[in-house]
């Protein structure tokens, strides 16, 4: 148990009571292992993936997408946007 609050068990012993570890005891009884915890979590990430695809319409996300770029002006965004749009719109 003290591995999972990166201590040593003499510091574990010292931080909580009997009374405490025997709840702890009985919490990490029932509680799934980490792998599967991870799996689930790996589930929920690849769900969520699956939605954003959904929403750009089928298109797989691009992390480049979402980065700041830290050295580009206002007017490149705009110019960036309207060129995005006109291409979007089919030059309408």
């Amino acid at each position: 148990m003290a591995w999972q609050f990166g201590c040593s068990v003499k510091d574990l012993q010292e931080r909580i009571d009997a009374r405490e570890f025997a709840y702890l005891a009985a919490y990490l009884q029932i509680e799934p292992p980490i792998e599967e915890r991870l799996d689930r979590l790996m589930a929920v990430i690849a769900l969520l993936i699956t939605r954003i695809e959904g929403t750009l319409g089928g298109r797989p996300p691009k992390i480049g997408d979402k980065l700041i770029e830290w050295d580009k002006r206002p007017e490149d965004e705009q110019k960036a946007f309207a060129e995005w749009l006109k291409a979007t719109l089919g030059g309408k």
